[in-house]
């Protein structure tokens, strides 16, 4: 006959709802280091997007979208113009932090070491302001995916110009 394990019964003194949700956070937390130790060190190292800083499973499927596949389409790419042609592809405006996302791989594919993408939101924020959507962007009529003079200045500023 079984008898469940009371709390007084367990000499560690927790009861077998509480371990178990330990040992969970545990295999979470195990999984969540071999995850973020998938990711290179050096630009070299890539083999896949996914192995980019700052780059998962949905940034690396949107890039594989506006037909970046490998980690060394990135190196002559611009982050801004990366940024407008998922606008376009997909049909709606993505959160900005998707810009400085690519902002930082576009970087470290190009030498710059790993940074979390928010180190470049100033950088962005600097360099182009308030991101419009691809429907508001330029005249009516406007293909979203070409930017316009100013952005396509600021994109090659921004390649010169890494963030302190």
């Amino acid at each position: 006959m079984y008898t469940p394990v009371t709390q007084s019964q367990d000499p560690g003194g927790s009861t077998l709802a509480a371990r178990l949700a330990k040992s969970a956070a545990l295999k979470s937390a195990a999984l969540a280091v071999a995850l973020k130790s998938s990711k290179a060190s050096r630009a070299t190292e890539c083999q896949t997007l996914e192995q980019i800083p700052n780059i998962g499973p949905s940034l690396a499927e949107d890039l594989r979208q506006i037909g970046i596949h490998h980690p060394r389409d990135l190196v002559n790419k611009d982050a801004f113009v990366l940024y407008q042609q998922l606008c376009a592809a997909t049909g709606q405006r993505h959160d900005p932090c998707v810009l400085d996302t690519f902002m930082a791989a576009t970087d470290f594919m190009r030498g710059a070491p790993a940074a979390p993408w928010w180190h470049y939101t100033a950088h962005r924020k600097a360099l182009f302001g308030q991101i419009e959507g691809p429907t508001t962007h330029g005249p009516a009529g406007a293909d979203p995916a070409a930017p316009d003079n100013a952005h396509a200045q600021a994109g090659q500023a921004m390649k010169k110009a890494p963030p302190p």
